[in-house]
């Protein structure tokens, strides 16, 4: 059987507040972007607040 995402959240990884927002939201997929909403100086920041997230 085919699972079938009804939903997904892209959150910017370099804002805490929208990493833990999104553990609230009811969505399927939660893609936690590290490329484009984020600026190259935060990349590093931004990969130590997903761990924390998770």
């Amino acid at each position: 059987m085919t699972q079938l995402f009804r939903s997904l959240i892209f959150v910017p990884a370099n804002n805490p507040r929208f990493l833990e927002k999104a553990k609230t939201l009811p969505v399927d997929i939660v893609c936690f972007d590290l490329e484009d909403s984020v600026p190259e100086q935060q990349k590093k920041n931004a990969r130590k607040l997903i761990k924390k997230a998770l």
